[in-house]
């Protein structure tokens, strides 16, 4: 390989290596064992507790959310559950950012997932949501987000959240996800109380701004090093064609 087309190889993979560091996304999961039990289901549209979802604080961009559904009936009917992006306000004020369409819940006796507390086995079902728009319109990390899941239906539900009052562990964690749901005529965040065994994946306030997907990446560097090779190529050309041509006389 000529030296220069090395250079440029070694040139974007470096551009695309550095472009995959700039993206500080962390996860913070509640797996936490010391769960009881407790869950808060889902009720018919417009009573409280219709709506659930992870509260989220100092973030400048979510890539994703992803819920852990439990019951304890095998009987349990499915359902549709909306989900959208809301910015909370005070007293329980909300305003809607964006629609994230809904989560399709199937039927209880169709879910692979077990956890077994106690003498109990609950039924477990994952459902996630791509909020990686976020990643170019950023969010403001003085705000509180959450990602909220609506029973729209006219009946509850047999399934719901995991709910347990404790504080996610490790350094600066417990203040950043947490649990809220509708209680009269707002959302309430219940402050040091989450959702257990469910993930969110975000951008905390104070890092870089994401990159663009590794895919982007990739695609940007092999553009770059083929568009490099073309005017190197063209360049040997035009130096060839410059250089006079002698004849040798015997």
């Amino acid at each position: 390989m000529k030296t220069h087309a090395k250079y440029l190889l070694l040139a974007a993979t470096c551009f695309a290596f550095a472009g995959i560091a700039r993206a500080q996304y962390v996860t913070i999961s509640d797996d936490t064992g010391s769960w009881s039990g407790s869950t808060i289901t889902f009720n018919a549209a417009g009573a409280n507790y219709s709506t659930q979802g992870e509260e989220i604080t100092n973030a400048i961009a979510i890539q994703s959310v992803t819920y852990t559904f439990l019951s304890t009936s095998i009987n349990g009917l499915g359902a549709s559950l909306s989900a959208a992006l809301v910015q909370l306000g005070g007293g329980g004020s909300y305003s809607t950012i964006a629609s994230l369409g809904t989560i399709n819940i199937p039927n209880v006796n169709t879910w692979t997932g077990t956890l077994t507390y106690g003498q109990t086995t609950a039924y477990t079902y994952q459902g996630s949501l791509n909020l990686s728009f976020t990643d170019t319109s950023n969010l403001n990390p003085s705000n509180t987000y959450a990602v909220l899941l609506t029973n729209t239906g006219n009946t509850g539900t047999s399934f719901g959240l995991g709910y347990i009052n404790l504080p996610l562990t490790g350094p600066g964690t417990s203040d950043l996800v947490g649990a809220g749901y509708n209680y009269g005529t707002g959302i309430y965040a219940a402050p040091g109380s989450n959702w257990t065994f469910s993930d969110v994946t975000f951008v905390p306030g104070g890092n870089t701004i994401p990159s663009p997907e590794p895919a982007t990446l990739a695609a940007w560097a092999g553009v770059i090093l083929v568009a490099g090779l073309v005017f190197f190529r063209l360049r040997q050309r035009q130096g060839a064609e410059a250089i006079p041509a002698f004849t040798t006389i015997a």
